[in-house]
């Protein structure tokens, strides 16, 4: 099984909070485990000849990670031509916009859960993201 098949079956996992999922043919046997951000994720692939892959997070460091709570398309500012809600480097507090995520023509505010700094900003002004998708870090 290719790499961006198991990418879209983990997206797929996340999307519809399942945690533990297990393939099987007559060939290959494929589990995929989900476990809590800061843990270690699992996929174990069983062919022929036994393979077993294990991917290790780091453990989680003090910064959140903004993602995007459902499909749609990523917006920087309040409008064309606006500032942009927040910078690299900027300071916000709990409760400051940080970006819009356009979803079924409604402009939906993701705001700060804590205050930080912004630490990168992961997708461009204007592009499509997807359910979960990281968009901010801040530190």
């Amino acid at each position: 099984m290719d790499i961006k098949r198991l990418e879209n079956i983990m997206k797929l996992m996340t999307g519809y909070g399942v945690s533990e999922l297990e393939i099987s043919d007559s060939h290959q046997k494929i589990r995929l485990v989900k476990h809590s951000p800061g843990e270690s994720a699992e996929v174990e692939v069983s062919t022929a000849p036994a393979a077993k892959i294990k991917k290790e997070k780091k453990p989680a460091e003090p910064h959140q990670i903004v993602t995007s709570p459902f499909v749609g398309t990523f917006y920087r500012a309040p409008g064309p031509g606006s500032d942009p809600f927040v910078e690299v480097g900027q300071q916000v507090k709990k409760g400051d916009v940080l970006c819009i995520i356009e979803a079924m023509k409604l402009m939906n505010e993701i705001e700060a859960e804590s205050a930080g700094t912004v630490t990168e900003i992961l997708v461009e002004n204007g592009k499509p993201v997807e359910f979960d998708q990281t968009l901010i870090v801040l530190e």
